[in-house]
């Protein structure tokens, strides 16, 4: 199991990584093609069969990531409104199918388009790439860490009822290692140690509860792993979990703190 998921990660990091360097369009197409997969898994795991609100909801994707990029993000809510409108709208053509299907639609645009398109708006900042690397790696050390401390040191569960693996000594070392490793990589990326940490603290927090809230949604659809994409990890949406909950807060944290960066 480990052997896998260190393989699967050494073949997908490289390419996310160089893409992110790269930015502007070829980064967009990585997080489209991302954000496409993860919709897919999410539909399979909300049991959204109705053709059409499915390419509905791909469509959608397809066209709000583009926007936020280009046109920020007060054109992005009111696409995203618009969105929500024609959705609605097709749904009168789709009737009598569950009304549940229709809410897992707009539930997938802002769990995953909304969240992950975070990422677009952070590359976008001055010194974006490495902003956005020093998140990437503040998430990356916090799944570590918690994996090997929680392999290793775990006795007292976290919640037992959603995810019965997880453990506190886990996350409390998931935590201290997103702190000590941007603590030292931060001055070669050009940052302020104090602000890595800060934004370490949260990415790693929100990282933990978003990699619980998918933990307790596939508990509810009664599923292990949300896909089998990528061997030992599981699916694209179990990669994403912790991120999608770090990218939003790491904004507001960049928002209120990024002058103190070093950029």
């Amino acid at each position: 199991m480990l052997k896998k998921r260190v393989l699967s990660a050494l073949t997908a990091i490289p390419p996310v990584l160089f893409l992110t360097w790269l930015g502007g369009f070829s980064f967009l197409v990585l997080i489209l093609i991302v954000s496409t997969l993860a919709l897919l898994e999410l539909y399979r795991l909300l049991g959204v069969s109705e053709k059409r609100l499915r390419l509905c909801g791909l469509a959608g994707n397809a066209v709000l990531l583009p926007v936020l990029l280009l046109s920020g993000a007060e054109v992005y809510l009111a696409a995203l409104l618009l969105f929500l409108l024609l959705t609605f709208t097709l749904y009168w053509f789709t009737y009598p199918a569950d009304f549940q299907v229709l809410a897992a639609i707009w539930f997938g645009k802002l769990y995953i388009t909304t969240m992950l398109g975070h990422i677009l708006v952070i590359r976008a900042m001055p010194g974006g790439l490495w902003l956005v690397l020093l998140v990437l790696l503040a998430v990356w050390a916090t799944d570590s860490g918690a994996f090997f401390f929680g392999m290793s040191l775990g006795r007292r569960r976290l919640a037992p009822l959603v995810s019965p693996n997880k453990s506190w000594e886990g996350a409390l070392g998931g935590l201290v290692t997103a702190l000590l490793v941007t603590c030292l990589v931060a001055p070669y990326l050009g940052f302020a140690r104090l602000f890595a940490l800060g934004l370490a603290l949260v990415v790693s927090l929100a990282g933990q509860a978003g990699d619980m809230a998918e933990s307790a949604l596939k508990r509810w659809a009664q599923i292990k792993d949300s896909g089998s994409f990528l061997p030992g990890h599981g699916g694209v949406l179990d990669r994403l979990d912790s991120l999608l909950f770090a990218l939003p807060v790491a904004y507001i944290y960049l928002i209120f703190f990024g002058g103190l960066g070093g950029y």
